[in-house]
Protein backbone atom coordinates (compact mmCIF):
# COMPACT_ATOMS: atom_id res chain seq x y z
CA UNK A 1 0.00 0.00 0.00
CA UNK A 2 1.38 3.28 -0.59
CA UNK A 3 2.08 6.21 1.47
CA UNK A 4 0.19 9.51 0.54
CA UNK A 5 3.88 11.12 0.49
CA UNK A 6 4.17 8.58 -2.73
CA UNK A 7 1.25 9.11 -3.91
CA UNK A 8 2.06 12.96 -3.91
CA UNK A 9 4.73 12.55 -6.00
CA UNK A 10 2.77 10.19 -8.15
CA UNK A 11 0.24 12.69 -8.67
CA UNK A 12 2.86 15.74 -9.38
CA UNK A 13 4.36 13.54 -12.04
CA UNK A 14 1.12 12.80 -13.95
CA UNK A 15 0.75 16.71 -14.00
CA UNK A 16 4.26 16.54 -15.54
CA UNK A 17 3.43 14.53 -17.64
CA UNK A 18 -0.12 16.46 -18.75
CA UNK A 19 -1.80 13.16 -17.63
CA UNK A 20 -4.77 15.58 -15.63
CA UNK A 21 -7.20 13.55 -15.12
CA UNK A 22 -4.95 11.10 -13.27
CA UNK A 23 -3.77 13.28 -11.45
CA UNK A 24 -7.34 14.92 -10.00
CA UNK A 25 -8.54 11.61 -9.14
CA UNK A 26 -5.29 11.08 -7.38
CA UNK A 27 -5.17 14.56 -5.61
CA UNK A 28 -8.72 14.19 -4.61
CA UNK A 29 -8.12 10.79 -3.11
CA UNK A 30 -5.21 12.29 -1.05
CA UNK A 31 -7.75 15.38 0.35
CA UNK A 32 -10.31 12.66 1.35
CA UNK A 33 -7.58 10.71 3.64
CA UNK A 34 -5.48 13.41 4.66
CA UNK A 35 -6.36 16.20 7.24
CA UNK A 36 -6.03 20.27 6.63
CA UNK A 37 -4.12 22.14 8.80
CA UNK A 38 -4.68 22.90 12.55
CA UNK A 39 -5.92 26.05 13.13
CA UNK A 40 -3.46 28.20 14.78
CA UNK A 41 -0.37 26.43 12.86
CA UNK A 42 -0.08 27.93 9.99
CA UNK A 43 3.20 29.09 7.66
CA UNK A 44 3.43 32.58 6.09
CA UNK A 45 4.33 31.00 3.11
CA UNK A 46 3.62 28.38 0.30
CA UNK A 47 7.48 27.55 0.44
CA UNK A 48 7.31 27.37 3.92
CA UNK A 49 5.00 24.80 4.58
CA UNK A 50 6.82 22.87 1.60
CA UNK A 51 10.40 23.18 3.41
CA UNK A 52 9.07 22.10 6.37
CA UNK A 53 7.87 18.92 4.43
CA UNK A 54 10.96 18.14 3.25
CA UNK A 55 12.93 19.29 6.68
CA UNK A 56 10.53 16.87 8.63
CA UNK A 57 9.18 13.65 6.50
CA UNK A 58 8.96 11.87 9.69
CA UNK A 59 6.57 13.88 11.42
CA UNK A 60 3.60 12.04 9.68
CA UNK A 61 0.95 14.59 11.61
CA UNK A 62 2.66 17.94 10.07
CA UNK A 63 3.59 15.61 6.32
CA UNK A 64 0.24 14.86 5.94
CA UNK A 65 -0.92 18.50 6.66
CA UNK A 66 1.84 19.93 4.09
CA UNK A 67 0.40 16.98 1.28
CA UNK A 68 -3.48 18.25 1.93
CA UNK A 69 -2.58 22.26 1.33
CA UNK A 70 -0.04 21.12 -1.36
CA UNK A 71 -2.61 18.58 -3.27
CA UNK A 72 -5.56 21.51 -3.24
CA UNK A 73 -3.68 23.84 -4.51
CA UNK A 74 -2.30 21.59 -7.78
CA UNK A 75 -5.97 20.69 -7.74
CA UNK A 76 -5.94 24.29 -8.50
CA UNK A 77 -4.04 24.23 -11.18
CA UNK A 78 -5.79 21.64 -12.68
CA UNK A 79 -9.49 23.00 -11.77
CA UNK A 80 -7.50 25.61 -14.06
CA UNK A 81 -6.18 24.24 -17.04
CA UNK A 82 -9.36 22.80 -17.63
CA UNK A 83 -10.89 26.14 -17.62
CA UNK A 84 -13.37 25.22 -14.57
CA UNK A 85 -11.88 28.40 -13.35
CA UNK A 86 -14.84 29.05 -10.64
CA UNK A 87 -13.63 25.42 -9.10
CA UNK A 88 -10.03 26.68 -9.27
CA UNK A 89 -10.70 29.98 -7.26
CA UNK A 90 -12.87 27.89 -4.71
CA UNK A 91 -9.75 26.03 -4.16
CA UNK A 92 -7.31 29.01 -3.77
CA UNK A 93 -10.19 30.37 -1.13
CA UNK A 94 -10.06 27.12 0.62
CA UNK A 95 -6.10 27.48 1.20
CA UNK A 96 -6.33 30.94 1.96
CA UNK A 97 -8.69 30.49 4.29
CA UNK A 98 -6.12 27.55 5.94
CA UNK A 99 -3.07 28.88 5.20
CA UNK A 100 -3.14 32.24 4.42
CA UNK A 101 0.53 33.73 2.22
CA UNK A 102 1.00 36.18 -0.30
CA UNK A 103 1.97 33.76 -2.86
CA UNK A 104 -1.46 32.56 -3.06
CA UNK A 105 -2.57 35.99 -2.80
CA UNK A 106 -0.66 36.66 -5.55
CA UNK A 107 -1.54 33.24 -7.94
CA UNK A 108 -5.04 34.32 -7.06
CA UNK A 109 -5.06 37.97 -8.83
CA UNK A 110 -3.17 36.61 -11.64
CA UNK A 111 -6.42 34.46 -12.47
CA UNK A 112 -8.76 36.93 -11.45
CA UNK A 113 -6.89 39.32 -13.96
CA UNK A 114 -7.33 36.85 -17.05
CA UNK A 115 -11.04 36.80 -16.19
CA UNK A 116 -11.34 40.36 -16.30
CA UNK A 117 -12.17 41.13 -12.46
CA UNK A 118 -9.66 43.69 -12.29
CA UNK A 119 -10.87 45.15 -8.63
CA UNK A 120 -11.02 42.23 -6.64
CA UNK A 121 -7.50 41.29 -8.38
CA UNK A 122 -5.87 44.90 -6.75
CA UNK A 123 -7.63 43.33 -3.72
CA UNK A 124 -5.65 40.19 -3.52
CA UNK A 125 -2.58 41.99 -4.34
CA UNK A 126 -2.97 44.29 -1.64
CA UNK A 127 -4.05 41.29 0.42
CA UNK A 128 -0.79 39.50 -0.25
CA UNK A 129 1.15 43.36 0.18
CA UNK A 130 -0.53 43.03 3.59
CA UNK A 131 0.78 39.12 4.41
CA UNK A 132 4.29 40.29 2.76
CA UNK A 133 5.13 43.75 2.85
CA UNK A 134 8.27 43.04 0.55
CA UNK A 135 6.54 40.97 -1.88
CA UNK A 136 7.85 42.57 -5.01
CA UNK A 137 5.68 40.39 -7.16
CA UNK A 138 3.15 42.06 -5.93
CA UNK A 139 4.05 45.53 -6.51
CA UNK A 140 5.38 44.85 -10.34
CA UNK A 141 1.61 43.52 -10.87
CA UNK A 142 0.13 46.90 -9.21
CA UNK A 143 2.24 48.72 -11.22
CA UNK A 144 0.94 47.35 -14.24
CA UNK A 145 -2.77 47.47 -13.73
CA UNK A 146 -2.00 51.25 -12.96
CA UNK A 147 0.04 51.65 -16.05
CA UNK A 148 -2.65 49.75 -18.12
CA UNK A 149 -5.30 51.71 -16.65
CA UNK A 150 -3.53 55.20 -17.55
CA UNK A 151 -2.37 55.65 -14.04
CA UNK A 152 1.23 56.68 -14.20
CA UNK A 153 0.87 58.99 -10.99
CA UNK A 154 -0.41 55.53 -9.32
CA UNK A 155 2.16 53.95 -10.34
CA UNK A 156 4.64 55.94 -9.53
CA UNK A 157 3.53 55.79 -5.93
CA UNK A 158 3.70 51.97 -6.39
CA UNK A 159 6.71 52.29 -7.67
CA UNK A 160 8.11 54.33 -4.88
CA UNK A 161 6.76 51.98 -1.95
CA UNK A 162 8.34 48.99 -3.42
CA UNK A 163 12.13 50.50 -4.14
CA UNK A 164 12.00 50.98 -0.69
CA UNK A 165 13.15 47.53 -0.65
CA UNK A 166 14.53 46.63 -4.37
CA UNK A 167 13.57 48.49 -7.53
CA UNK A 168 13.52 45.00 -9.84
CA UNK A 169 13.59 45.76 -13.75
CA UNK A 170 10.07 44.55 -13.71
CA UNK A 171 9.32 47.88 -11.97
CA UNK A 172 11.84 50.07 -13.56
CA UNK A 173 10.51 48.55 -16.97
CA UNK A 174 6.89 50.16 -14.98
CA UNK A 175 8.50 53.23 -14.19
CA UNK A 176 9.91 53.95 -18.07
CA UNK A 177 6.45 52.84 -19.53
CA UNK A 178 4.92 55.32 -16.74
CA UNK A 179 7.71 58.27 -17.74
CA UNK A 180 7.41 57.82 -21.52
CA UNK A 181 3.81 58.83 -21.53
CA UNK A 182 3.16 63.06 -23.47
CA UNK A 183 -0.01 63.17 -21.04
CA UNK A 184 1.74 63.52 -17.77
CA UNK A 185 5.13 64.96 -18.89
CA UNK A 186 4.38 66.86 -15.51
CA UNK A 187 5.13 63.88 -13.52
CA UNK A 188 8.43 62.72 -15.98
CA UNK A 189 10.54 64.76 -13.78
CA UNK A 190 9.87 62.80 -10.45
CA UNK A 191 9.72 59.50 -12.68
CA UNK A 192 13.29 60.07 -14.49
CA UNK A 193 14.43 61.07 -10.14
CA UNK A 194 13.46 56.87 -9.29
CA UNK A 195 15.35 56.50 -12.81
CA UNK A 196 18.80 58.23 -12.16
CA UNK A 197 18.80 56.62 -8.92
CA UNK A 198 19.24 52.81 -9.96
CA UNK A 199 21.89 53.63 -12.88
CA UNK A 200 23.44 50.22 -12.94
CA UNK A 201 25.46 48.42 -15.30
CA UNK A 202 22.05 45.94 -15.65
CA UNK A 203 19.75 48.54 -16.44
CA UNK A 204 22.30 49.85 -19.27
CA UNK A 205 19.61 48.02 -21.75
CA UNK A 206 16.65 49.59 -20.53
CA UNK A 207 17.42 53.06 -19.73
CA UNK A 208 19.13 53.93 -23.06
CA UNK A 209 15.92 53.31 -25.07
CA UNK A 210 14.21 55.29 -22.63
CA UNK A 211 16.77 58.49 -22.97
CA UNK A 212 16.51 57.96 -27.08
CA UNK A 213 13.08 58.19 -26.90
CA UNK A 214 12.96 61.29 -24.74
CA UNK A 215 15.10 63.15 -27.24
CA UNK A 216 13.11 61.76 -30.43
CA UNK A 217 10.02 62.99 -29.08
CA UNK A 218 12.00 66.62 -28.82
CA UNK A 219 11.73 66.68 -24.54
CA UNK A 220 15.14 67.50 -24.28
CA UNK A 221 15.02 68.60 -20.74
CA UNK A 222 14.39 65.42 -19.35
CA UNK A 223 16.62 63.86 -22.01
CA UNK A 224 19.88 66.29 -20.96
CA UNK A 225 18.86 65.13 -17.62
CA UNK A 226 18.57 61.35 -17.41
CA UNK A 227 22.11 61.72 -20.29
CA UNK A 228 23.93 63.89 -18.04
CA UNK A 229 23.41 61.44 -15.35
CA UNK A 230 24.22 58.19 -17.16
CA UNK A 231 27.53 59.33 -18.40
CA UNK A 232 28.41 59.84 -15.27
CA UNK A 233 27.91 55.06 -15.15
CA UNK A 234 28.69 54.95 -18.39
CA UNK A 235 31.55 57.35 -19.95
CA UNK A 236 32.60 55.05 -23.01
CA UNK A 237 29.39 55.11 -24.69
CA UNK A 238 28.65 57.21 -27.34
CA UNK A 239 25.33 56.56 -28.01
CA UNK A 240 24.70 58.62 -24.57
CA UNK A 241 27.58 61.40 -25.23
CA UNK A 242 25.83 61.75 -29.07
CA UNK A 243 22.22 62.57 -27.24
CA UNK A 244 23.56 63.85 -23.90
CA UNK A 245 25.30 66.91 -26.18
CA UNK A 246 22.56 67.43 -28.63
CA UNK A 247 20.06 67.74 -26.21
CA UNK A 248 22.15 70.12 -24.49
CA UNK A 249 22.64 71.87 -27.54
CA UNK A 250 18.89 72.55 -28.50
CA UNK A 251 18.93 74.18 -25.00
CA UNK A 252 21.84 76.38 -25.76
CA UNK A 253 23.97 74.88 -22.67
CA UNK A 254 27.05 74.98 -24.31
CA UNK A 255 29.08 75.26 -21.39
CA UNK A 256 27.87 71.23 -20.40
CA UNK A 257 28.05 69.78 -24.20
CA UNK A 258 31.56 71.39 -24.26
CA UNK A 259 32.85 69.94 -21.02
CA UNK A 260 31.34 66.36 -21.89
CA UNK A 261 32.86 66.23 -25.17
CA UNK A 262 36.06 67.12 -23.44
CA UNK A 263 35.89 64.87 -20.52
CA UNK A 264 35.44 62.12 -23.28
CA UNK A 265 37.57 59.09 -22.93
CA UNK A 266 40.61 59.61 -24.94
CA UNK A 267 39.53 56.84 -27.63
CA UNK A 268 37.17 58.91 -28.61
CA UNK A 269 39.37 61.66 -29.96
CA UNK A 270 40.44 59.11 -32.84
CA UNK A 271 37.24 59.78 -34.60
CA UNK A 272 36.41 62.45 -36.75
CA UNK A 273 32.68 62.44 -35.50
CA UNK A 274 34.39 63.54 -32.63
CA UNK A 275 35.97 66.72 -33.55
CA UNK A 276 33.20 67.65 -35.79
CA UNK A 277 30.74 68.10 -32.74
CA UNK A 278 33.07 69.59 -30.91
CA UNK A 279 33.55 71.90 -33.94
CA UNK A 280 29.59 72.75 -33.56
CA UNK A 281 30.01 73.32 -29.77
CA UNK A 282 32.63 75.69 -30.78
CA UNK A 283 31.03 77.72 -33.34
CA UNK A 284 27.60 78.03 -31.50
CA UNK A 285 29.26 79.15 -28.70
CA UNK A 286 31.19 81.56 -30.22
CA UNK A 287 34.77 79.94 -29.92
CA UNK A 288 35.89 80.40 -33.65
CA UNK A 289 39.39 79.64 -33.50
CA UNK A 290 38.87 76.29 -31.67
CA UNK A 291 35.85 75.41 -33.56
CA UNK A 292 38.67 75.78 -36.80
CA UNK A 293 40.83 73.81 -34.99
CA UNK A 294 38.18 70.88 -34.57
CA UNK A 295 36.76 71.21 -37.81
CA UNK A 296 39.95 70.51 -39.23
CA UNK A 297 41.49 67.56 -37.12
CA UNK A 298 37.69 66.08 -37.83
CA UNK A 299 38.99 66.30 -41.70
CA UNK A 300 42.41 65.45 -41.35
CA UNK A 301 40.93 61.68 -39.45
CA UNK A 302 38.04 61.52 -42.18
CA UNK A 303 39.01 63.53 -45.55
CA UNK A 304 35.53 62.22 -46.99
CA UNK A 305 33.54 64.73 -43.67
CA UNK A 306 34.28 67.62 -46.41
CA UNK A 307 31.34 68.21 -47.60
CA UNK A 308 30.09 68.32 -43.89
CA UNK A 309 32.52 70.70 -42.13
CA UNK A 310 33.61 72.81 -45.15
CA UNK A 311 30.57 75.02 -45.07
CA UNK A 312 31.21 76.14 -41.41
CA UNK A 313 34.99 76.30 -42.04
CA UNK A 314 34.05 79.08 -44.77
CA UNK A 315 32.16 80.93 -42.35
CA UNK A 316 34.92 80.96 -40.14
CA UNK A 317 37.09 84.31 -39.43
CA UNK A 318 40.93 83.29 -40.40
CA UNK A 319 42.26 86.11 -38.00
CA UNK A 320 41.76 86.59 -34.46
CA UNK A 321 42.80 89.65 -32.37
CA UNK A 322 44.48 88.63 -28.98
CA UNK A 323 42.09 89.59 -26.80
CA UNK A 324 39.84 87.60 -29.14
CA UNK A 325 41.57 84.70 -28.79
CA UNK A 326 42.24 84.85 -24.64
CA UNK A 327 38.58 84.85 -24.39
CA UNK A 328 38.39 81.88 -26.04
CA UNK A 329 41.07 80.38 -23.56
CA UNK A 330 39.23 81.41 -20.65
CA UNK A 331 36.47 79.79 -21.84
CA UNK A 332 37.82 76.50 -22.90
CA UNK A 333 39.44 76.64 -19.03
CA UNK A 334 36.54 77.24 -17.49
CA UNK A 335 35.21 73.84 -18.87
CA UNK A 336 37.87 71.92 -18.83
CA UNK A 337 40.58 71.56 -15.64
CA UNK A 338 42.59 69.26 -17.96
CA UNK A 339 43.31 72.68 -20.41
CA UNK A 340 43.14 74.69 -17.50
CA UNK A 341 45.85 73.51 -15.57
CA UNK A 342 48.01 73.00 -19.60
CA UNK A 343 47.69 76.22 -20.20
CA UNK A 344 49.13 77.48 -16.82
CA UNK A 345 51.85 75.12 -16.78
CA UNK A 346 52.75 75.02 -20.09
CA UNK A 347 51.20 77.56 -22.09
CA UNK A 348 53.49 77.75 -24.88
CA UNK A 349 52.56 73.67 -25.78
CA UNK A 350 49.49 74.22 -24.71
CA UNK A 351 48.70 76.90 -27.45
CA UNK A 352 50.91 74.48 -30.04
CA UNK A 353 48.57 72.07 -29.39
CA UNK A 354 45.54 73.59 -30.04
CA UNK A 355 47.03 75.58 -33.37
CA UNK A 356 47.21 78.73 -31.55
CA UNK A 357 50.28 81.02 -32.92
CA UNK A 358 51.83 82.65 -29.58
CA UNK A 359 52.49 86.44 -29.29
CA UNK A 360 54.28 88.21 -26.57
CA UNK A 361 51.01 90.01 -26.32
CA UNK A 362 48.57 86.90 -25.88
CA UNK A 363 51.65 85.54 -23.47
CA UNK A 364 51.13 88.72 -21.36
CA UNK A 365 47.38 87.96 -21.15
CA UNK A 366 47.66 84.54 -20.61
CA UNK A 367 50.09 85.58 -17.38
CA UNK A 368 47.20 88.14 -15.93
CA UNK A 369 44.92 85.37 -16.55
CA UNK A 370 46.22 82.61 -15.01
CA UNK A 371 48.60 84.23 -12.17
CA UNK A 372 51.72 82.21 -10.63
CA UNK A 373 50.32 81.53 -7.07
CA UNK A 374 53.59 82.28 -5.86
CA UNK A 375 53.33 85.75 -7.31
CA UNK A 376 49.73 86.71 -5.84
Amino acid sequence: MSTPGEDFQKACLFMEQDNLDAAQDLFLKLLQNTSPRVPGRFFTSLSGFLEQAVVSPADSTQWNLDIYLASKLNLARIFWQQEHTSKALRCLNEILYQSPSAEIYHLQSRWLLKLGRSPEAILALSQAIQMDSIYLAAYEDLATIANQNGDPDLAYQIIQKGMIHHLTPRLLEELILASGKNEYISMRSLFLELCVQNIKPETHDLLLPLLENLYTEQDYHHSEYLGFHLLHVFQHSLEILNIYVLSALHQKHFAPALQALLNAPETFQEQGSYWFKLGIVYSQWNMPLFSRFSFRKALKIEPLMDTQARPYLRNLPNQYSSDQILTEILRQAMVSEVFCQSIKTMPLETLKKWGISSSPELLTGLKKSFPDKKET
